[in-house]
């Protein structure tokens, strides 16, 4: 289990997130064909989890440009291509919600892409990333098999 904010860290938790790193979960070969080299827009503040999901996706083989908040994050889509985003719920300048409201809210063709809802708060908050427009939520600390089973079933490819 990855755990990815600061006030999840126990020296044990260390020890899991360092061997985490130096043998990230990999997908299965057929699960790896199928999502190919996805490009992911990552928007999350805190250095640590930038640095964790990085290595993660990075380990799959996929593209990740990352931003420090929603602002950013809808910058990003209005320049790039992406196939997936990755959001975090708690950010500075705008946070998760606003930004998911955001995308949805385009008339453009980000409206439609797949956002996962990254968040370390209560399961409550589920219901909330839903409504504004989250594909699924991720709970931190999360296990990278899970991210990855999220994106086979929220990201649409064509290999």
């Amino acid at each position: 289990m990855l755990f990815l904010n600061q006030r999840h860290a126990t020296p044990t938790n260390n020890l899991i997130m360092e061997s985490s790193l130096h043998n990230p979960a990999q997908p299965n070969d057929v699960s790896k064909n199928e999502l190919g080299n996805l490009r992911v827009l990552l928007a999350e503040d805190n250095e640590i989890n930038q640095f964790l999901i990085n290595t993660i996706l990075e380990s799959w083989n996929f593209t990740v440009d990352t931003v420090e908040n929603g602002l950013l994050a809808l910058e990003h889509l209005s320049q790039h291509t992406y196939d997936v985003v990755l959001m975090d719920i708690q950010m500075p300048e705008m946070g998760g919600y606003e930004t998911i409201t955001r995308i949805r809210a385009s008339d453009t063709s980000i409206s439609s892409i797949p956002i996962i809802a990254l968040t370390a708060h209560t399961p409550g908050e589920t219901a909330k990333c839903l409504s504004v427009g989250a594909d699924a939520y991720l709970s931190k600390p999360f296990e990278p098999e899970d991210l990855y089973k999220l994106l086979q079933l929220h990201v649409k490819r064509t290999t």
